[in-house]
């Protein structure tokens, strides 16, 4: 093949092997990315009429779930012939359908339950025909279960005599919303619950202290998230029962105890700390600190009782030298223990005084310590700056709150339950902090109000009859330490009944009672309960109070329980010789004017007829069912009334006064005609004599003392003697009284009825003057006067005083007691000071006597009017003001930042601005966090150089904490050398809350991602039946997957809108994992297809790679040929072409024959003869020369460049040639 055909046949085959490899290129794009399929032709139809339109799909979803449950809804079916919707369920992954229920055609929502928690089902509908059974099917809706909610768990550990311990905790974990718990208890049997505890978060359990020994409680533990009155419920846990124990446990288990001192090598004058802390199995009473076998705690370490007590002593000392120290601590079951044990000791030594180079601090008080749950507690402190230096900054920290102020003195009083260690310290004018001081703050709880109790043990016997004695037990409990002090039992018809806790009474009336107990503890509070006790109507076999009886009032008489209508009982009145019923005399009776009746019996009131004898006696017929009571004013057994004597009959003693029941009461005696042997009182009184005493008035007879054994006299038994007292005869009363009598010796029976009237002065005692009046005194004044006392009455009067509550008087009493008709004198002294202010006073003197029961009061009135001279009243001195002080004059813009709600993990910003009135110059500003936001909140700049110009910081939050409301401070400290620092709070409130429209906007995004990668893929697939069959399944999965999550997000777009967070949180979760699911199987899809991709690419890699080299050698080589490279200027190049035998592809002899127009003899010149050189000769001779073309003649060559002027392509065709010469070294 000649050169240049070779050289084309190159070209051609590299331009070939390039197009063919930039064909493969565009075959594989169209085939990863093919056209849509055109839609199939419709089939031709010859009916021209319209069909009816096919019912619209079912669409099925679901609308909720709960851990057993979940709500479906689906659309209706539009077609005809529906009779009912059938549901059906199965589990995810299987294949057998259950039927769940059938429904009506009017229903379309249906909650399945009975389900397993956390559990996956796959759900349809069918509508139904009851002919042709199944008319459509709706598409598959799939949920999973709820997992069981979390449950809060509380048990109840060994109880002692005055404390429960009690542990919780979560069956499926805590709430995330939960910050607080707060412990509640209340009595077994009760509806009160009392708050005890409110702790943090971090607790799991606690020992409720305070309780009642062998009392059993119930307790209970709410999840809140807050406390006082700003938390909401979250969970409350089961309610577990406890018993205290009854008696104090053997409780044997010494406490463990701490002790330890700093600093380590203390100077003189500085201050030394001894902490000590100790634990106890049960609970700690004490903790004692001894520093040179001294007792330096016994007040410091009193706190509530608790399993972990902590105590501080801080002391200095001013001299050098050593110290022993040691702490003590019992339990409340009096075991000690002690650190270091046994007799050992911890010693310090005080070293040489040290000039401090740093601030120091003191805490100087807290106040009060320790202190209940939400009251205010005042910190105050103090630093000292080394010479030369001021201090300029504060910083107070709990162990529990964090920061809590950064001012010498403030008071809060939102501090946490427990045991705080309170440290404080102090920066100079240098920016040096000191060391810390420390203190311990007890916060206890709250003083809980007392949980009283009263309880009604009995009433005996429940449904008594008027008259009948009725015994009333009752009892109340306290809690917290305190007793019960007073009893109170009442009758909504009665009254007040009785004032202890049991007491016997027969005066209730006939009727419904609702008693009341009321229990008072020694703190006022009352507690009360109730029961129904119905009184019945008296019954002939009555006790003895309901026996008839007459009572002679001067000359009246009255009769009490006598009714004409009882059959068994006859009231007659002898009058003269004639026997009559007491109705016959009736003059008038008192039921009507009385509040209450206690009998249908009114009170009977006799007219009487002048100068006749009325004999009123009481009978009894022999079918009487009364055989307990006696006939009263006669009978068998005759019974005399010895002393007093009075007239009448029945006895009347007549009119009483005080001195006849002196000193001992008013004596009483009996005689009978025959010994009474022995007093037996039994159900019949069988034997004895006895007395009673009745106070009458208008509305019955009220039983002052029951029937009552008299006692005897002497040696022999007929002669009885009691001393009667009546109790309830006020000062200035007149009462009435009837007695009754009873005597029995086993066989026969007698008595006798006596009566009298009892009359009491209203006074004892009399003063002389009744009151005084100093009139008008000047101050300074003093004056002295007396007033007499005289005892009016006969008695003896023991306790004589007077006392006044003002301070202008001073009192003096001669004689403490005086006999009847004696004097005592009462000095009084008035002292007005000469500051005393004008004006009319008023003081009062008590005077206070006492006769036996009776105390007698008298109250002396001593006024006086204080003029005060008018004085000269100079001019007060100019008032000289001193020069306001100069200030830094701080403020800060914005005062207040309300961040508003934000979501967990977002970032806002604030800018703040400075402003001061003083002289910018040395101000500074440093900005203080608290600790508890430390990481909430960052500034900009930690401090801010005001004097260099800089006037604002940028405060940056995140939203970093739990969900929840919030509020702080950011703290603003102005310093400048000279000027007292000050400090501006900004106060700071935000609400941290879940982002659920960021979470399903980020769902949203990655569902958009992953589908539209599907989409890609899932076109390769359609043209690639032999890969599409490789990964039907993950295809299949996939797009599954996607269509749940996209069913998923619009439920929870939809429950976003109608402002259900919960559910939209729900399906949103949901969303995510079917999310999972899909780029799970997307990945799978995208290995695959990429390894078949990759193949081509890597088969023609040495085609590119052939097509490049061959291409650049063509071209290179063409380029020789063309003369555009000057290979005679690189012979070696031309060298190693000949030597691989390409050398004739180089070559390019000019063939001036095809250009005849062109030759030497188209111009006359005549083509030189090539001079032949001889051949080669033999060995040893010189190598023939080749042949050689003769140079042109200067004619020619001058007749050839005139030509080439005319012709320009010529010209172009010498330069070719001349080129092409040259690289062939042509001459």
């Amino acid at each position: 093949m000649k050169t240049p055909l070779k050289v084309a046949v190159l070209i051609i085959l590299g331009i070939f092997l390039l197009i063919s490899s930039i064909n493969l290129l565009e075959i594989k794009a169209q085939t990863s990315l093919p056209p849509p399929p055109p839609p199939p032709p419709l089939p031709p139809t010859s009916d021209t009429s319209i069909p009816p339109p096919p019912s619209l799909p079912m669409v099925l979803s679901v609308i909720g779930t709960t851990s057993n449950s979940v709500t479906l809804s689906w659309t209706a079916y539009t077609g005809t012939g529906l009779n009912f919707y059938r549901i059906e369920k199965k589990l995810t992954g299987t294949t057998a359908w259950q039927t769940v229920s059938s429904v009506s055609t009017t229903v379309r929502t249906f909650t399945v339950t009975g389900l397993a928690a956390s559990t996956s089902y796959d759900f349809r509908v069918h509508a139904m025909s009851s002919t042709t059974g199944v008319l459509q099917t709706s598409n598959t809706a799939s949920a999973t279960t709820q997992q069981p909610s979390s449950q809060l768990v509380l048990t109840a550990g060994t109880s002692t005599t005055t404390s429960v311990p009690l542990t919780w905790g979560w069956t499926a974990g805590a709430d995330p919303r939960t910050t607080h718990y707060w412990v509640y208890y209340k009595f077994s049997g009760t509806t009160n619950w009392i708050l005890h505890s409110q702790l943090d978060k971090t607790k799991a359990g606690w020992t409720v202290v305070g309780l009642n020994p062998g009392t059993p409680y119930d307790f209970k533990i709410e999840a809140r998230d807050g406390v006082l009155g700003t938390s909401t419920l979250l969970k409350t846990s089961n309610i577990v029962t406890k018993t205290t124990q009854s008696t104090p446990s053997q409780d044997i288990t010494p406490p463990t105890v701490t002790v330890s001192h700093t600093p380590t090598s203390p100077g003189v004058n500085r201050q030394v700390t001894i902490n000590a802390s100790a634990t106890d199995n049960i609970q700690m009473a004490d903790i004692d600190i001894y520093v040179d076998d001294v007792e330096r705690t016994q007040k410091v370490c009193s706190q509530q009782l608790a399993q972990q007590i902590t105590c501080i002593y801080t002391t200095t000392f001013s001299t050098q030298g050593p110290h022993t120290y040691f702490a003590q601590a019992v339990d409340q079951n009096g075991n000690t223990a002690r650190d270091p044990p046994g007799t050992g000791t911890k010693i310090f030594t005080v070293g040489p005084a040290v000039t401090p180079t740093n601030p120091t601090a003191a805490i100087v008080s807290i106040t009060p310590n320790p202190a209940n749950l939400s009251q205010p507690v005042t910190f105050t402190g103090s630093g000292t700056a080394p010479a030369g230096r001021t201090i300029v900054g504060y910083e107070w920290n709990s162990s529990r709150n964090g920061f809590l102020s950064s001012s010498a003195t403030f008071t809060r009083s939102t501090l946490a339950q427990g045991v705080h260690t309170i440290t404080f310290r102090v920066k100079d004018s240098t920016n040096v902090w000191s060391d810390p001081a420390t203190a311990t703050l007890t916060i206890g709880l709250a003083p809980l109000p007392s949980q009283l109790t009263a309880t009604i043990n009995s009433i005996t016997p429940s449904a008594p009859s008027f008259g009948q004695e009725v015994n009333f037990v009752g009892s109340g409990t306290a809690s917290f330490g305190r007793t019960i002090v007073g009893y109170e039992w009442s009758s909504n018809i009665d009254g007040v009944l009785g004032t202890a806790s049991s007491f016997t009474t027969r005066d209730l009336s006939v009727g419904s009672h609702t008693i009341t107990l009321t229990v008072t503890d020694d703190a006022g509070a009352t507690a009360s309960t109730t029961r129904i006790l119905t009184v019945k109507q008296q019954s002939l076999g009555s006790p003895v109070q309901v026996v008839p009886r007459f009572v002679t009032l001067g000359n009246v008489v009255r009769a009490y329980n006598v009714t004409p209508g009882y059959p068994n009982v006859f009231c007659k009145i002898t009058y003269g010789d004639q026997d009559v019923p007491c109705g016959t005399f009736v003059k008038s009776q008192f039921a009507e004017v009385c509040p209450r009746v206690r009998l249908n019996s009114p009170v009977l009131e006799f007219d009487l007829i002048e100068n006749k004898s009325h004999l009123f006696s009481i009978a009894q017929s022999a079918s009487s069912t009364i055989p307990i009571e006696p006939i009263v004013g006669g009978g068998e057994l005759e019974v005399q009334l010895l002393s007093p004597s009075g007239s009448g009959d029945p006895q009347n003693f007549g009119t009483l006064a005080d001195e006849d029941f002196l000193p001992s009461g008013l004596k009483l005696e009996i005689g009978t005609p025959v010994n009474i042997d022995k007093v037996k009182v039994g159900a019949n009184y069988v034997n004895g004599v006895f007395y009673s005493l009745y106070k009458a008035n208008n509305c019955g007879l009220k039983e002052i003392t029951p029937l009552t054994p008299m006692d005897y006299f002497g040696r022999q038994r007929n002669f009885f003697v009691s001393f009667i007292q009546p109790s309830d005869c006020e000062l200035g009363q007149t009462c009435n009284y009837v007695g009754e009598v009873i005597a029995l010796n086993g066989k026969e029976r007698g008595g006798l009825l006596y009566g009298f009237s009892y009359s009491r002065p209203l006074g004892i005692i009399a003063t002389a003057p009744t009151s005084y009046d100093f009139g008008n005194v000047t101050p300074p004044y003093t004056a002295t006067i007396t007033i007499t006392i005289e005892n009016t009455g006969p008695e003896l009067i023991q306790n004589l005083s007077a006392a006044t509550n003002s301070p202008r008087l001073t009192l003096s009493l001669d004689k403490l007691a005086l006999q009847g008709g004696e004097t005592a004198v009462l000095s009084i002294t008035t002292s007005l000071a000469a500051t005393a202010t004008a004006g009319n006073y008023r003081d009062e003197i008590n005077i206070t006597s006492a006769s036996g029961v009776d105390v007698d009061k008298k109250v002396i009135p001593i006024t006086y009017n204080v003029v005060v001279p008018e004085e000269i009243i100079l001019p007060p001195p100019p008032e000289i003001i001193p020069p306001p002080p100069i200030t830094i004059g701080a403020t800060v813009s914005p005062g207040t930042w309300d961040i508003g709600k934000v979501a967990q993990n977002k970032m806002v910003e604030q800018n703040f601005a400075f402003g001061i009135t003083a002289d910018p110059a040395d101000v500074k500003v440093e900005v203080g966090i608290p600790l508890e936001f430390a990481d909430s909140f960052v500034s900009e700049k930690a401090s801010i150089n005001v004097g260099g110009g800089e006037t604002r910081t940028k405060v940056a939050f995140t939203a970093n904490k739990d969900i929840g409301t919030y509020s702080t401070k950011i703290s603003f400290i102005f310093t400048k050398p000279g000027l007292t620092p000050e400090t501006i709070d900004v106060p700071i409130t935000f609400e941290i809350a879940e982002d659920i429209q960021g979470l399903l906007d980020a769902a949203k995004s990655e569902y958009n991602q992953l589908n539209s990668k599907f989409e890609n893929f899932d076109a390769i697939l359609e043209n690639n039946n032999k890969l599409a069959s490789q990964v039907q399944e993950d295809r299949t999965k996939a797009r599954e997957s996607l269509e749940d999550a996209k069913t998923a997000l619009d439920k929870a777009e939809n429950s976003l809108k109608s402002k259900n967070n919960e559910q939209a949180k729900q399906f949103i979760s949901e969303a995510d994992d079917k999310l999972t699911e899909a780029r799970r199987a997307i990945n799978n899809i995208s290995s695959v297809v990429n390894d078949v991709q990759e193949t081509p690419k890597k088969n023609l890699l040495p085609v590119f790679i052939i097509v490049i080299v061959a291409s650049a050698l063509g071209f290179f080589i063409f380029a020789i040929r063309e003369g555009w490279i000057p290979l005679y200027k690189f012979p070696w190049l031309k060298d190693l072409f000949e030597k691989i035998g390409l050398g004739s592809l180089i070559e390019k002899p000019v063939d001036l024959a095809a250009k005849p127009r062109f030759t030497p003899q188209a111009l006359g010149v005549a083509r030189p003869q090539p001079i032949v050189q001889r051949p080669p000769g033999a060995p040893g001779q010189p190598a023939p020369v080749r042949p050689v073309t003769p140079p042109m003649t200067p004619e020619q060559r001058a007749k050839m460049e005139a030509y080439a002027r005319q012709h320009p392509e010529y010209a172009a065709y010498l330069k070719q040639k001349q080129s092409s010469y040259d690289n062939r070294r042509y001459e």
